[in-house]
């Protein structure tokens, strides 16, 4: 699969089962959008996910990342709750949100931040390509409130309903990164 990312940055790197930086159990760095009350109530009060107990990032894709993206808290991390063959954490990071993805089947872990203000007023959303079948996978989360994202690829537009944790899913035949998100 490819991965890359939608209104944000991107990353990706190969899975690497060398030594890591930093011990697997510990965070790295002290993002202030975590340790800092107000930014982490409001990013727990506006994204649903947030407000759940963390799960944190595995290890292995600890490993691999070496270094967080945006100063990604791995510890804060929830999982993206979606039925899909890869695994997807949402995280918080040093006035960013992140999305990191991990597939099965890739060496591969695909990382999309944004601003916290952008992703309040856009979502966040992580698109991949799988080679095989060539379908384009979109994950995402939205804040409270949205409804459904209007997916914007070209000239074509999707609509796809927000779940009740926040996050959303589109599955399509585009090969494209989408150009817009839009909430409502």
């Amino acid at each position: 699969m490819l991965s890359g990312g939608a209104t944000a940055c991107g990353a990706e790197q190969p899975l690497d089962q060398g030594t890591p930086t930093q011990p697997p159990g510990s965070s790295q760095g002290t993002p202030s959008t975590v340790s800092d009350g107000n930014a982490s109530r409001q990013l727990s009060t506006s994204f649903e996910l947030l407000g759940n107990p963390p799960d944190g990032i595995p290890a292995d894709v600890r490993r691999t990342l070496r270094v967080p993206v945006a100063g990604m808290n791995w510890d804060l991390a929830r999982r993206i709750p979606v039925s899909l063959p890869g695994t997807y954490w949402l995280a918080p990071g040093t006035g960013d949100l992140c999305i990191v993805a991990a597939s099965p089947d890739s060496p591969a872990v695909g990382t999309v931040c944004a601003r916290v203000d952008q992703a309040l007023r856009h979502g966040l959303a992580n698109t991949s390509v799988d080679l095989a079948s060539g379908q384009r996978v979109i994950v995402g989360v939205a804040p409270r409130g949205a409804r459904t994202v209007l997916v914007r690829t070209g000239g074509s537009t999707a609509s796809v309903r927000v779940g009740r944790d926040g996050s959303f899913v589109l599955r399509d035949s585009s090969s494209s990164p989408p150009d817009t998100l839009t909430l409502r």
